[in-house]
């Protein structure tokens, strides 16, 4: 129980950064460099959500369907909140001009946006285990070539980032 206390003010005490970190940039104008002391807050959230979850299941007697419905129901309906009355885009990506960013820094919307598919994931845990035994395999084998995939990923990129560092042409 009391773990579950701590996690629960530890979500609250992200979540009220996220909401101060997004005043002081959209209403009082200032820098964006400043929204990015909150990155860890937003992406903290859905980690200490997963933590409060497993905990609870662990105890067993955890109504996880309902919980996941709450939680998917009370993000989603955050998020219109904030789309419809503070200005933040509903997308979670940046490539939407003229549009405020939702990730570049990480906001409030962003945070909102990982509670509500943590409430879908808790919907969807009792099919997605079931599907995690039947295909065992199959998910070992994807996890092994994810692994490659990871990896040539990381391969492109320090050899991107060597080829800017020393001056190489690229185009715009």
């Amino acid at each position: 129980l009391r773990a579950a206390h701590h996690i629960v003010a530890a979500l609250a005490t992200c979540l009220s950064v996220l909401v101060v970190l997004d005043l002081a940039r959209f209403v009082f104008d200032v820098p964006d460099w400043v929204g990015w002391q909150g990155f860890a807050a937003a992406w903290t959230v859905p980690w200490l959500l997963g933590i409060w979850w497993r905990l609870r299941v662990e105890r067993g007697g955890f109504a996880e369907r309902r919980v996941g419905l709450a939680l998917a129901l009370g993000g989603a309906a955050t998020c219109v909140v904030l789309v419809r009355t503070a200005g933040y885009s509903a997308a979670l990506i940046d490539a939407i001009p003229g549009a405020r960013s939702n990730t570049t820094p990480p906001t409030l919307y962003t945070a909102t946006a990982a509670v509500t598919q943590v409430g879908v994931l808790m919907l969807a845990a009792g099919l997605l285990d079931r599907l995690g035994a039947r295909w065992a395999r199959l998910w070992a084998w994807a996890g092994e070539a994810a692994v490659g995939v990871y990896v040539l990923h990381l391969t492109a990129l320090s050899l991107c980032a060597a080829a800017l560092a020393t001056g190489v042409p690229t185009p715009t």
